[in-house]
């Protein structure tokens, strides 16, 4: 039994819309196994034989509202592991920064990381302001702040920004 005093709150898409203020966006990223290591013909295969590099995916949806129009778009990107060893990397880098042998990839792994996490959502990002960043997994220890692409804007210059959990974070906070 739940006393008179609890609140419950409407956990919709539609509610999270109501909640994303106006000229922003939220960009939730989900790492998923393939379907296909999951397959008989999969295990079958010897270590040798597995594309170990293959496995995950990464799934990125982005809810954006601009002139009162919430839209949702959904992208795949298909070497997630790749992605996952790169963030890995560069996450590597920024907690051990008195590693002087990495530190000469920060740049070209800052660079890398937005073409793949940042530069396929900045079509769907026309007229925001405010981005609100969900990663998934390693993305997690990632410093999206500092990414940057071929013009060397970082993306805190680009963007007010916030990390949420995920897009329904929203319905808890006061943003207005």
């Amino acid at each position: 039994q739940f006393t008179e005093e609890v609140r419950f709150t409407e956990i919709t898409f539609e509610s999270v819309c109501r909640k994303l203020p106006e000229n922003s966006a939220v960009v939730e990223y989900f790492f998923i196994l393939k379907e296909d290591i999951l397959s008989w013909e999969y295990r079958k295969l010897t270590p040798d034989q597995r594309n170990m590099d293959d496995v995950m995916e990464m799934e990125t949806f982005i809810t954006v509202k601009v002139h009162g129009q919430t839209r949702l778009h959904h992208l795949r990107c298909r070497q997630g592991s790749l992605l996952m060893d790169e963030a890995l990397e560069l996450s590597y880098i920024f907690q051990n920064p008195d590693d002087l042998s990495a530190s000469g990839q920060k740049a070209a792994l800052r660079a890398s990381l937005y073409q793949k996490l940042i530069a396929p959502v900045l079509p769907f990002l026309e007229g925001v302001t405010h981005l609100y960043i969900a990663p998934d997994n390693v993305l997690c220890s990632v410093p999206f702040e500092i990414l940057y692409g071929e013009d060397r804007i970082l993306l805190q210059d680009r963007y007010r920004l916030c990390r949420v959990v995920c897009g329904r974070d929203l319905l808890f906070y006061d943003n207005q």
